[in-house]
Parts: C-alpha cells; structure tokens; sequence
C-alpha cells in the first residue's frame, strides 16, 4: 500500500535538492514566500490527481521514452560516447570524395571568402571594353598569398563545385535543426530517424542528391547543436 504522505515528502526533498543543484552560485534565493500563481495551481492540481490515481489503482505502469533534446546535465542522460569518439572535425563523409581529398591543401592555405574575392578580381571587366580590366600582376599584388596565375582557375574550379554545395549543406543544417526546435517546444519526441527523415527532405527540396544523411553527418550535426538523447517517463 502506497503512502501518499510519504510520496510528497520525498518528492519536496527531490525538489529542493534540484533546485539547489540547478541555480548558479551566486544566484538570489528562491522565494518560497511568493504567492501562489494560476499555472502553478493547476500544476499541483494535476500532480495531485496523478498521484491519486496512483495510489487508487491496483497496478501502474511507468513508460520510459527516449528522445533527443538539448545538452542539458540530467540523472537521466544517456551517455554519447559512441558519438564523442567521432572525428568532429572532419567534413561529412556524404561529400567527401578522393577528388576533395587532394584539394586539402588548397581548402587549408585558402578560405572561401578568400578565393571568391579573388577570383572576382580577377574576373572583374571594363564596362567599355568588356575585357578584364585588370592584369596578373594587379591581381598579384593584392593578393600576395596566391604563389601563381593557374591558382585562379583552381580556386574557380573550387568554387563552382564546392560552393553552391556548402550552402546547401548550410540550409539543411538549418531547416532541421528548426525542426528539431518546434518539435522539443511542442514537448514531442525527437529520433536520429527524424533528423534523418527532415535532412533528407531538405536535400530533395535543394537538388542534392548525392546527400545520404549517413552516420558521420548525423554525429557531426548533434556534436555540433550539442544534442543528446534523454529518458523521458510518462
């Protein structure tokens, strides 16, 4: 037999140790003398039918749920580490290829913002001549870190294969993790299949097909949001 007394009172103990545990240091002391609100009458209201079915009924059951949700410290955390042991800092293997392989040099020596800007100088035409109105050594000169004039046509080569592609790569990240978000606000379970399902979605809208959606990307986008996985008991 259940003793609801009992119940309450170490519920009031959890409580006061999480609050304890949750505010920072040098934080104010919650007012325990506040006075009582609408929200947080309804909410002792629906505890306390909960607990009176529970000690009403002749069996309970407790579903456990897992879902992912922001990082945030929880007894009910379930560890990442499998993704910790992850290579964060390579690039998604969904677009990783030999051919990008040899271009680490150039993507490490060379920023993107750096190659657009030089490839727009020295592609950059005379309104009355229509021919580029600049010579190699103009564009040497102000861009003193590219070693030779063939740098140009690789880095144009670069960004026309890669470019449009980061940001695709960039809307994807961006269209999921919103989804994430309205989901996690709406209280619903979030799964690595559904961050899945919306990147994959995302990919058609954009064209991209060669875009898998693979185990590398998927750590990478969570390590990156800091997401993990939590139990949620229902």
């Amino acid at each position: 037999m259940i003793n609801p007394s009992n119940v309450v009172k170490i519920l009031a103990d959890r409580v006061s140790t999480l609050l304890s545990l949750t505010r920072p240091t040098n934080s104010a002391t919650i007012d325990t003398t506040s006075s009582i609100t609408n929200h947080e009458r309804q909410v002792a209201e629906h505890l306390c039918d909960t607990l009176a079915s529970i000690v009403n009924s002749h069996s309970y059951t407790f579903e456990v749920e897992e879902t992912l949700d922001h990082g945030l410290a929880d007894d009910g955390l379930i560890s990442e580490a499998e993704d910790e042991n992850e290579d964060e800092a390579s690039f998604d293997s969904d677009y990783r290829d030999e051919e990008e392989n040899k271009e680490d040099a150039l993507r490490t020596n060379f920023s993107l913002d750096y190659m657009i800007r030089a490839v727009d100088f020295y592609d950059a035409k005379d309104p009355t001549t229509g021919k580029r109105k600049r010579r190699w050594s103009t564009v040497k000169h102000k861009f003193r870190r590219i070693p030779h004039q063939k740098y140009i046509d690789r880095f144009r080569n670069y960004l026309e294969k890669h470019g449009t592609k980061k940001q695709k790569h960039e809307k994807i990240d961006d269209y999921v993790f919103d989804m994430f978000e309205r989901a996690r606000e709406n209280a619903l379970p979030v799964h690595d299949n559904d961050l899945r399902r919306w990147a994959l979605k995302k990919a058609m809208d954009e064209s991209l097909h060669s875009f898998v959606a693979a185990h590398h990307w998927l750590c990478s986008f969570k390590h990156k949001h800091d997401i993990i996985s939590r139990k949620v008991t229902k």
